[in-house]
């Protein structure tokens, strides 16, 4: 048997951070992380055995050579039950249990079980064997993700992937929408592809740990995101695919277009909407410094808006579902947007300054976000 004393806020980090590569589950070592103690460094180890995987590592005070699995589900729930600075661990191999006292007595704690921990896959030395791709500022990968998760489509095995080319994060539903987001930060990477169900546990690791930069790592088989300390990572399995064809860019459109404002312009959608009709289309005129909408249905609806022109724009006209611009549009952040309409899509444009913190400051940072809707075939 062997007794250690761990601090409850570093803990709670950790368990955050290990529920991301185990499965819910209670019946196999894949529920469980691994707690390695060795001299005196305290390594929190967790995968799924399949494609995830997840790291902490902790200063202790003296030195201990143990082993043994826990599940960081059970340990969260009971930081959240009950207010104690720390928390005792007493494993005890041969009854394979876990005793965790929670006060300054030894009348106050549960017991749980542990597996075997020579059943745990080899996860710290995959940590070990990776180098170092590039930091970037958390808070633009945070609005790059948010972004393009946006417009994947998750059913879709190619289209399910965000793709990182040249510096540039790249996502469509693979048929009538496309986006794609850059920023300074992002110059460098390359090649590298992260799937739906990646996205979420890499912004809860940002979140969780309130991250300003984020170091992006690499093995021969994993993607790995770290803090740039490397005392907290989360891996996944590298996806074997080639980037399909995204028709969308990062350049400045060469023709004329509109800006408009993007908060009412997600008014006047709106408002179309309550009219019940699904599958409703919209039809846009830009005229001079007039954008003016209608519903493509038996009983059309009607509304106007102000905009401005961009390089000697021509009056034009598109027409696309309602819903898919709508949401399309939502996805921007700031006060304008731009539209160009080309003879197959239309292009919204949004190049603005997104505030991140950087060093304990508040920087603003330069970034470009894309999108391309497909224009209905129907001339209305």
């Amino acid at each position: 048997m062997f007794k250690i004393v761990i601090e409850s806020a570093a803990l709670k980090k950790a368990m955050n951070i290990a529920c991301l590569a185990t499965e819910n589950t209670e019946s196999s070592v894949t529920g469980h992380c691994l707690f390695e103690f060795q001299n005196k460094t305290l390594k929190i180890l967790s995968t799924d055995k399949r494609n995830l995987l997840a790291q902490s590592v902790m200063e202790l005070p003296a030195e201990v050579d143990s082993r043994f699995t826990i599940d960081p589900r059970k340990i969260l729930t009971l930081l959240k039950t009950v207010e104690s600075d720390s928390l005792t661990f007493l494993y005890d191999s041969e009854k394979a249990t876990v005793q965790i006292f929670f006060s300054n007595t030894e009348e106050s704690f549960i017991s749980l079980p542990s597996f075997d921990p020579s059943q745990y896959a080899p996860v710290g030395e995959m940590f070990s064997k990776a180098y170092d791709l590039k930091t970037i500022n958390a808070g633009v990968l945070l609005e790059g993700i948010r972004f393009i998760k946006g417009f994947l489509e998750p059913k879709d095995k190619t289209f399910s992937n965000l793709y990182i080319s040249n510096g540039v994060l790249y996502g469509s539903n693979g048929s009538t929408v496309a986006g794609a987001f850059t920023c300074p930060d992002l110059v460098g990477l390359d090649e590298i592809i992260l799937p739906i169900s990646i996205l979420s546990p890499i912004m809860n690791l940002i979140n969780n740990l309130d991250l300003q930069d984020v170091l992006i790592q690499t093995t021969s088989n994993n993607i790995i995101f770290a803090s740039p300390d490397k005392t907290h990572a989360f891996g996944f399995t590298k996806v074997k695919a080639k980037m399909p064809k995204i028709p969308v860019s990062v350049k400045d459109p060469e023709v004329g277009g509109w800006t408009i404002n993007k908060k009412t312009f997600l008014k006047k959608l709106g408002c179309f909407h309550i009219t019940g009709n699904i599958n409703l289309g919209i039809k846009g005129v830009f005229e001079s410094d007039t954008l003016r909408l209608s519903t493509v249905a038996d009983r059309s609806s009607k509304d106007f808006m102000d905009c401005k022109k961009i390089k000697d724009a021509a009056d034009t006209f598109f027409v696309t579902e309602c819903r898919l611009l709508e949401d399309t549009v939502s996805q921007f952040g700031g006060i304008d947007i731009d539209f160009f309409v080309l003879e197959k899509k239309i292009i919204i444009y949004n190049k603005a300054n997104l505030e991140i913190t950087e060093k304990d400051n508040k920087v603003m940072k330069p970034f470009t976000s894309v999108a391309a809707v497909v224009r209905s075939k129907e001339e209305v």
